[in-house]
């Protein structure tokens, strides 16, 4: 409902960047000075919101079904991404 929300106040052509910890893939290392990071993100985001992580692909398919094509996907660095769409009509 939130990037439905967001794809309509974006006029067509305009653009969202989605910035978030994606997933790893289960079987990814995860790079020792992250842990502790990654370990609270979990923590906060599962006790606070009742939310879950999700992978890159995952996002853009939510973003996807909101009428945004995912253009490219930037490294904000640490474990941050930006998943960089464009609202198409």
């Amino acid at each position: 409902i939130i990037l439905e929300n967001c794809r309509r106040a974006i006029a067509s052509g305009g653009h969202l960047a989605i910035i978030e910890p994606f997933a790893m893939p289960a079987d990814a290392p995860t790079p020792p000075e992250f842990a502790w990071v990654m370990a609270f993100s979990d923590l906060n985001m599962l006790v606070n919101t009742g939310g879950k992580e999700r992978s890159r692909e995952e996002f853009a398919r939510l973003a996807e079904s909101a009428g945004l094509s995912v253009e490219r996907t930037l490294s904000c660095g640490g474990f941050y991404s930006a998943l960089i769409c464009r609202a198409v009509s």
